[in-house]
């Protein structure tokens, strides 16, 4: 799911083209707030519960703008920064962007934006088979 944030504001639409911005009013509102004039983030909205795992059934069964009870926290988990301020930064190397995503989202509420950390593997270095290997909340990022 795409998030565009422009000049305070965000919007959160799917591949498809399906505007979810009024679906989850939190996270939205916690992209708006994010220190840049323009970003494009793909990641996914999910639901996190207190044991840490990640529930697509609570995300199905969330009621209207998002509401989803003492089941878990609404967090859109970011996997990408694309664009910001501007400026395509979809070329550069996968490390590069995932560190700039980090930092952009380093002040951000934990309880609505995320980063997931997963293990950066390096083929020339590592071997994926054999290494440890961290799972995030929504499993196992190369």
């Amino acid at each position: 799911m795409g998030a565009l944030v422009k000049g305070g504001t965000a919007r959160l639409e799917s591949r498809s083209g399906q505007d979810w911005t009024a679906a989850y009013p939190v996270v939205v509102d916690a992209l708006a707030k994010l220190p840049v004039r323009t970003a494009l983030l793909d990641g996914e909205v999910a639901v996190l519960l207190a044991d840490g795992r990640t529930s697509f059934q609570a995300l199905q069964n969330a009621g209207p703008r998002g509401r989803i009870g003492p089941a878990g926290t609404l967090v859109y988990f970011a996997f990408d920064l694309l664009h910001v301020d501007g400026r395509d930064v979809s070329k550069l190397p996968l490390e590069e962007r995932k560190d700039a995503l980090e930092l952009l989202l380093k002040d951000a509420p934990p309880s609505a934006l995320a980063a997931p950390r997963g293990a950066r593997v390096k083929p020339d270095r590592d071997v994926a088979l054999g290494s440890q290997i961290e799972m995030s909340p929504l499993g196992l990022f190369l």
